[in-house]
């Protein structure tokens, strides 16, 4: 698998001389001409006459290229009875068609290029950890902080696409990550990297996801759940190239130089979205704010706990799963691979269990989700060396974890309805992001404190089950969805 990856990137060489005290080779600066070439490395590496060599990985690529031709397809060519479809549609029709899956492209590319920024973190992990001399539980912090305030923004993010509509927010994620990015390539401690990276990528997370995923299941009626699912499919996608192309990129150029080319591409990419998305449809005035509805709901404050437990467990890899790989003597592409191939197999629940919800019912893949996502964390506990074991345990933690990700905002809007989603969501994502902010620091901690990772796995194992058991008793109707609230709206 790494020679594959090694050989396909056409990065320049840099000069053979000493490194810096940043890791990188001297004369190795930013240059636009470096960002240019590092960008398509990340793209050839999904050449399927490379990827069928790494089975994971080729079966991910193939999966998500039919889903997605399927998805977009039905909605022109009227789908079979059974799934809902109907008949092609006029020329008026298909226009404002292809104006929806516009906005779930830009959501998808919204979603992709700030989670996959966040998410890369574990291939930058070791880098910043050994230059700022920082123990594991202490460098986790950067990553608990950003995902909580991603996930705990997401309430004024939410509430501002609501009131303004999704362009604003979008151009407020795009100046963050820049700036963010910048600062953080700039940093001489790692305290003050928390404010840096974790505002900066924070911020342009909250941006990029929650109000793209409320504009989306605004946008859609009849075939929510599958735009929902490609929408959020991006950070999969975006997962799958960033954690390997930042391996590579860190290894040529740096840490630092690296966060330079992700804050360029990563804001130019947010600006390109801004036309493609607008708001909902409605009477034209802003959505109302829903925090009283949801916040005075049982099954909302229960729902909301359940995915904070699961915030506990479910981050942790994205930060240790690399570090436990390279200390298994797993060199450093391949163990950053571990967390693309965590993100590539994500891409395949969110879309094919967006495509399952009117078989079996959004709730009941739901809670599925949840019991995979907390089973995979087994196939860790006995990976020992094993490499393969390793594939296997972030391949079917993606599937989960991408479920989650999916079916989260379609069970929550079947309970409170769409109207004023964006504040619902916000505060639904608040509960996994305290998870995530005491999570992976506390799984650093014990890892430092035992000198072994076993404790933090059997720790993600309980937190994630309760997570499920926390599921039980809640109200669903006989199609396996959450009951409709007596409140709901829209």
């Amino acid at each position: 698998m790494s020679t594959t990856i090694a050989q396909s990137s056409p990065l320049p060489t840099p000069p053979e001389d000493a490194t810096n005290t940043h890791g990188a080779k001297k004369g190795s600066g930013f240059s636009f001409a470096a960002l240019v070439a590092a960008i398509p490395g990340a793209f050839t590496k999904l050449d399927p006459r490379q990827m069928w060599r790494n089975p994971v990985m080729f079966i991910v690529e193939v999966g998500a290229a039919f889903t997605t031709v399927v998805a977009f397809a039905e909605p022109f060519l009227g789908g079979p009875a059974l799934s809902g479809g109907s008949a092609i549609p006029s020329t008026f029709s298909a226009g404002i068609a292809l104006w929806l899956w516009l906005t779930v492209v830009a959501a998808f590319f919204a979603s992709g290029v700030t989670l996959g920024t966040a998410y890369s973190f574990g291939a930058f992990f070791e880098s910043m950890s050994e230059e700022f001399d920082a123990a594991k539980g202490a460098t986790a912090v950067i990553f608990g902080i950003t995902t909580c305030l991603f996930f705990s923004l997401s309430i004024i993010t939410g509430r501002l696409s609501d009131r303004f509509g999704p362009r604003l927010v979008l151009f407020i994620g795009a100046v963050a990550m820049f700036v963010g990015l910048i600062a953080t390539s700039r940093v001489q401690s790692l305290g003050l990297g928390y404010f840096t990276y974790g505002a900066g990528v924070g911020i342009a997370a909250a941006c990029g996801y929650v109000p793209m995923v409320a504009v989306v299941g605004g946008w859609f009626v009849e075939r929510r759940a599958v735009a929902v699912g490609l929408a959020v499919a991006g950070i999969g996608v975006g997962t799958l190239v960033m954690s390997p192309l930042s391996a590579e990129l860190i290894d040529r150029w740096g840490w630092r130089d690296t966060y330079v080319f992700f804050a360029v591409g990563g804001a130019g990419i947010l600006l390109a979205c801004i036309p493609l998305v607008d708001r909902p449809p409605g009477d034209g005035t802003a959505q109302p704010s829903r925090f009283a509805d949801a916040l005075g709901s049982p099954v909302f404050r229960r729902f909301a706990l359940s995915a904070s437990f699961l915030g506990l467990a479910l981050f942790v890899p994205f930060v240790f799963v690399g570090q436990y790989a390279k200390e298994q003597g797993i060199t450093a592409v391949r163990a950053a691979v571990l967390v693309g191939v965590l993100g590539g197999s994500s891409v395949l629940s969110r879309v094919g269990f967006g495509s399952l919800v009117r078989r079996f019912g959004s709730f009941r893949l739901y809670r599925a989700c949840l019991m995979i996502t907390t089973g995979s964390f087994f196939f860790w506990l006995l990976a020992g060396s094993s490499y393969a074991m390793l594939i296997v345990f972030v391949a079917v933690l993606g599937v989960g974890y991408g479920g989650f990700v999916a079916l989260s905002p379609i069970v929550i809007s079947d309970r409170m309805g769409v109207a004023g989603l964006g504040s619902i969501l916000g505060l639904l994502y608040t509960a996994p992001g305290i998870g995530a902010l005491i999570g992976a620091p506390t799984a650093g901690w014990l890892i430092d404190t035992t000198d072994s990772y076993r404790s933090a796995i059997i720790w993600c194992i309980v937190t994630g089950t309760v997570s499920v058991v926390l599921l039980t008793g809640l109200p669903v109707d006989e199609s396996g969805r959450l009951e409709r609230a007596a409140n709901a709206r829209g």
